[in-house]
């Protein structure tokens, strides 16, 4: 099975956690922190083997100073299929989804994904091509929420967006110019869209929306990346999901 580092405190915490998840080994600065002999603790229960290392070393092995004193070697995390995730849908007919249409930034990705796990979303559509992939970036920047959120990774998201629709998904995209979401009525289960910053959705997978909803703003200043316009819009929906 390939390896992948993860580093980072709450992402490797949660990683120990995730019973999809094998970890070979935690690697810890010797000089640590409360939080880090905590994990280690929890490692050591685990019998997950624990190696120890300078700084210098660690940065390389993260190829990035900013593990702060830990990383993990694991096995890349469980993907989906649809009729899987659903399977492990609570409440069904409540679920809220969320899926990236040609999100290239890995900085971005990881920071919905850390809104969407705490705004209740529980599956993420990730195409297996022009979209950042699943990495130690994405890892870092969702502070460990990658562990709590089902991926499913998709050869083409307009033919998985067909399917949500046939199993009773409504789709609603993002756009600017869509209906502002704290005014529209949503239906569940949902999937929402972001498209890049750039280029927004692409054409046929907006044709696919039932719904076109936006961020309404105060100011004609386009300011909001990516990442922040899903969070609110995430939020809006949420409180919609009674």
């Amino acid at each position: 099975m390939s390896k992948e580092i993860i580093y980072g405190i709450n992402c490797v915490s949660e990683a120990i956690k995730n019973s999809n998840r094998e970890i070979y080994r935690v690697i810890a600065c010797k000089e640590n922190s409360e939080r880090i002999s905590t994990i280690l603790k929890n490692a050591a229960a685990a019998k997950i083997r624990i190696d120890f290392s300078e700084r210098k070393i660690l940065d390389k092995i993260c190829q990035s100073p900013h593990h702060q004193g830990i990383a993990a070697e694991v096995s890349h995390l469980k993907t989906y299929e649809i009729f899987e995730a659903l399977a492990l849908e609570k409440e069904a007919k409540k679920a809220m989804w969320l899926a990236a249409d040609s999100i290239t930034d890995p900085a971005n990705l990881g920071s919905m994904i850390r809104s969407a796990v705490c705004l209740g979303f529980t599956a993420l559509v990730l195409p297996k091509n022009r979209t950042a992939g699943i990495n130690s970036t994405v890892a870092k920047v969702s502070s460990g929420a990658l562990e709590k959120i089902k991926i499913i990774e998709v050869s083409n998201l307009n033919s998985s967006i067909l399917e949500l629709k046939e199993k009773g998904f409504w789709i609603y995209g993002a756009d600017a110019k869509g209906e502002e979401i704290s005014q529209a009525q949503v239906a569940f289960p949902l999937l929402m869209i972001i498209g890049s910053e750039g280029d927004g959705m692409r054409l046929k997978t907006k044709e696919h929306c039932d719904k076109i909803i936006s961020v309404n703003q105060k100011s004609d200043f386009d300011s909001l990346n990516a990442s922040i316009a899903a969070a609110i819009l995430m939020y809006q929906i949420s409180l919609k999901n009674k």
